[in-house]
């Protein structure tokens, strides 16, 4: 008995043992980013979780009882938090990775911001496609416009091609063309929308190429150079494809050309610089999205970041600063295509990784220390963002501490930045670049033959799905929803006239029995097929005052509809109503088939009465669309039918028993009819019976 009740207690002590409260109920407690594991964690009342939290695993639950607003990064890992209080993310707060969110009846309000939310925003893990050795070290690469070829430039070659490009299947680059330009390439971009190539290079003259690659036939050819008298080590195409910038290695001098898409050939339009005698760094060209400046890195030099301002005419010097020291490089250039903010990388001091803020109007760049990464150890050799501005990867030097290639969550508001994932190198990771689809980034590796390779990575987004029990969500922004979501028990999403938009990876679910999820003042876009569902014939929708957008064709084969207020289902395509339930037009409520739509009556049983409406004041509106009905047939009795427009009614009926009827022949159930002054009712096919009283 004695050595029973010591195994008990000790089982008692690693149970308590796993039960962490983080913060207090009685003290305010600023605690960090906070690592959750285990079970029965608890976020106490006056816990201040202004850095955000991640749990371990799936198995992870924490209760929530803070009274403040969550901030920064919450990565769930598919493990369960349990609210004991409304739970309000700040504008900030950035959600990874899916989980459970069991509401016991609070809600979870989301912050006003200057954009759309994406639930969640995903990980971004690397997975390695396939790795290519190069017989010199990489000097930079870059992704077609259409995200299937990735083109290498490295050193000289030794009477080898310096110039590879490589056609990515999704899992395995293949090389598909060459070219020799007898000395080191030093920087390559394709253009925005076309298959033409820039490459700039070292060599006595000819020093700007453009090759342009021929899909169909696989041939590839130099469609012009440029004598620019120096080595070209950095260019960049404007985003409009327009006009093409180029950085010299000496003379501090910038050239603008603007390029013929017919002829595939360049025109100087502008000559710029700065003073003294500098060289450009590799690669380290970048312009903001509309075309207007673009940045330029130098060697150790003050300054050694340039912004020039380019009129058309003329590429002029507007700001230029000096990052750490004269002695910096700034090895790095990367213009941010969602807004006016400046990544670079440079070579020297305890921050080697910066964001800088560019404001045209005042002229200045003022660096986002709150977005500083501690990187302090490896130069920086390459940065580039993602086409949303939301991400950024960097490469840096072979370090013993951390890891050479990094992928990066900014976070727009807070100007922070949160390290997402990361992979070892055994070289330099010496360029970095993003595919336009944002889903694949490739990679040169080494400035030397040893080692030199270029991968391919794709991006895992990480993202799982949600649960949502017994939970209110409170919009103050809209929000694309980008994974499976459930809504377990009953759920409301209150939109405060937002929009939810329904993603092509993005499903709503009302999951089991007696569930449902309440749409309120929202609108919903992306509803197709049957991406939001009940999966229990006891689920319910229940829509109030909203939009139902459509972008194709929907079927609702299960559970129950219930209308309030003013519902309008809208967009393109086909209702299709095949559940074997009832639904309800409650009183005082419209449910509008807004112009250019079908509503088909189509239920899996055999069942006319489907459609149920509370009173006279429960109204189907239809405006120029059209009323779509099975053999099944359909009677509506007690509401209203009201017709604007031109509204086509097409019943499948072979016989009158499979028509549409109005009314049961009791003067309580009668159905109305109001026709719209000018509007007509069109019964295209089929029987219409009158079985009203009046």
């Amino acid at each position: 008995m004695r050595k029973a009740v010591v195994i008990l207690s000790v089982a008692l002590l690693v149970l308590d043992a796993s039960c962490v409260t983080f913060g207090s109920d009685t003290a305010v407690s600023r605690e960090g980013f906070v690592s959750v594991s285990g079970t029965g964690n608890r976020f106490a009342g006056f816990a201040s979780l202004d850095d955000g939290f991640g749990f371990a695993d799936a198995n992870t639950t924490c209760s929530f009882d803070s009274v403040f607003p969550v901030s920064n990064e919450i990565n769930l890992s598919g493990g369960q938090l349990d609210l004991n209080k409304d739970l309000f993310f700040s504008a900030d707060a950035e959600v990874l990775t899916g989980g459970t969110f069991v509401g016991n009846s609070h809600a979870i309000i989301f912050p006003k911001e200057k954009e759309t939310l994406q639930w969640p925003t995903g990980t971004k893990k690397l997975v390695i496609a396939d790795t290519e050795t190069q017989s010199e070290g990489v000097r930079s690469v870059s992704w077609s416009f259409d995200n299937s070829y990735l083109a290498v430039g490295i050193a000289d070659n030794a009477g080898g091609d310096e110039l590879n490009i490589f056609y990515f299947d999704g899992s395995v680059l293949t090389l598909t063309a060459s070219a020799e330009l007898t000395d080191d390439i030093n920087s390559v971009r394709w253009h925005p929308t076309l298959h033409f190539l820039a490459v700039g290079a070292n060599r006595g003259s000819n020093e700007l190429v453009i090759y342009q690659l021929d899909v169909p036939s696989g041939s590839f050819t130099q469609t012009d150079n440029q004598n620019i008298n120096q080595d070209a080590f950095a260019v960049a195409w404007q985003p409009s494809g327009a006009h093409l910038a180029v950085a010299e290695n000496s003379g501090s001098e910038i050239e603008v050309f603007s390029f013929d898409s017919g002829a595939g050939t360049l025109t100087t339009v502008a000559v710029g610089g700065i003073t003294g005698n500098v060289d450009a760094s590799r690669d380290a060209i970048s312009w903001e999205s509309g075309g207007t400046y673009f940045a330029v890195g130098w060697v150790s030099n003050s300054p050694n970041l340039t912004i020039f301002e380019f009129t058309g005419a003329a590429a002029n010097d507007i700001v230029s600063i000096t990052v750490n020291s004269a002695a910096t490089t700034v090895e790095a250039v990367a213009w941010s295509p969602a807004e006016n903010v400046i990544a670079i990388g440079i070579d020297l001091s305890t921050e080697r990784f910066r964001i800088y803020d560019f404001d045209p109007d005042a002229a200045t760049l003022v660096e986002q220390t709150s977005a500083r990464i501690g990187e302090g150890t490896g130069i920086v050799y390459g940065v580039d963002w993602s086409s949303d501005g939301k991400c950024f990867v960097l490469g840096r030097e072979t370090n013993a501490s951390g890891t050479e290639l990094r992928v990066f969550r900014y976070n727009a508001i807070s100007d922070t930045s949160i390290e997402l994932d990361g992979e070892d190198f055994t070289p330099d990771v010496t360029s970095v670049r993003f595919s336009p689809n944002d889903e694949l980034i490739g990679v040169g590796a080494s400035f030397v033959s040893t080692d030199a390779q270029a991968r391919a990575y794709t991006i895992d987004d990480g993202i799982q799905s949600f649960i949502f029990d017994t939970v209110t969500l409170t919009l103050n922004t809209d929000i694309d929803f980008l994974c499976t979501t459930s809504f377990v028990g009953p759920c409301v999403i209150d939109g405060n006239g937002h929009v939810v938009t329904v993603t092509s990876n993005g499903v709503i679910i009302v999951d089991g029995a007696s569930s449902s999820l309440h749409f309120k003042n929202v609108i919903v876009k992306g509803i197709n097929g049957t991406n939001v569902r009940c999966t229990d014939n006891l689920g319910t929708f229940s829509l109030q005052d909203m939009q139902w957008v459509q972008n194709g064709n929907y079927c609702f084969d299960t559970g129950h509809l219930a209308i309030e207020e003013h519902v309008v289902i809208t967009g393109t395509g086909t209702f299709s109503y095949q559940t074997d339930q009832e639904s309800f037009i409650n009183d005082h409520s419209t449910l509008e088939i807004a112009s250019g739509l079908t509503f088909r009556y189509a239920p899996s049983s055999a069942d006319n009465t489907l459609l149920c409406f509370e009173d006279s004041t429960s109204i189907l509106r239809f405006h120029n669309s059209c009323f779509n009905i099975t053999s099944t047939g359909l009677q509506l009795t007690k509401g209203c039918l009201m017709i604007d427009g031109v509204v086509q009614l097409c019943s499948e009926a072979s016989v009158q028993a499979e028509g549409v009827v109005f009314g049961d022949g009791t003067a309580a159930n009668d159905f109305f009819i109001n026709v719209y002054p000018g509007a007509s009712l069109e019964v295209t096919d089929g029987y219409l019976i009158y079985n009203n009283v009046s």
